[in-house]
């Protein structure tokens, strides 16, 4: 309630993120997003770039509801990981 969207529900998208790429810190980090009327964070997405061939990319809205998954994808497949 006091820390906006991102620490809020963003926290669980960044937390999955850290923990498919091993607590590995990102090079780059580009969002877009916006501030309601109280100056908070009402939703952005979010870029993350993990050495040459990882990316990262979440959502998170206090004001919009999102199917709550998240989807992993590699060289061998995708994993799809619903509600977590």
């Amino acid at each position: 309630m006091c820390g906006g969207g991102i620490l809020d529900i963003g926290i669980y998208c960044l937390s999955f993120v850290t923990w498919i790429f091993g607590d590995r810190e990102p090079h780059e980090i580009q969002t877009l997003g916006a501030l309601n009327e109280d100056a908070v964070d009402e939703y952005a997405s979010v870029n993350m770039r993990f050495g040459e061939k990882g990316i990262a990319t979440f959502c998170y809205s206090i004001s919009h509801d999102y199917e709550n998954c998240a989807f992993v994808f590699g060289t061998k497949g995708m994993i799809k990981v619903s509600k977590f």
